[in-house]
């Protein structure tokens, strides 16, 4: 293990650590992706997915996320897709087509963000 530099992150073991946490979260947001439950916004894996798909970001454009457990980009669209019908037709009942429309809205805008850091991270892989 070495040090390399004054900054938190400058060392092995601080590096090694942040990709176990990355490596978490991302399991997370993958399994809540592929997980029929996540789709329920009234059930807590709906409310996790998106608290942890912030936490991504977040920890992403502040440098302290390592990608290479994302998931390949060929493997997301499909799980998304699957993932917004199901939930758009467990959405219908819960509120009027306003808000269906402006909550789907932002799912897709998350969605495409979460696609493109692993665009980013796929790239760097090759």
């Amino acid at each position: 293990m070495g040090t390399w530099g004054p900054g938190n992150l400058e060392s092995d073991g601080a590096l090694d650590w942040m990709a176990e946490r990355s490596s978490t979260l991302i399991d997370e947001i993958w399994t809540a992706l592929q997980s029929s439950s996540s789709w329920e916004a009234d059930e807590a894996d709906y409310d996790m997915l998106f608290v942890n798909l912030e936490w991504l970001f977040a920890t992403e454009t502040a440098g302290c996320f390592n990608g290479w457990d994302l998931p390949p980009v060929a493997e997301l669209a499909p799980v998304m897709e699957t993932w917004l019908a199901g939930w758009s037709d467990y959405f219908d009942g819960l509120s009027g087509p306003e808000f269906k429309a402006e909550r789907g809205a932002v799912i897709r805008s998350t969605f495409d963000r979460f696609r493109a850091i692993c665009e980013k991270y796929e790239a760097q892989r090759a």
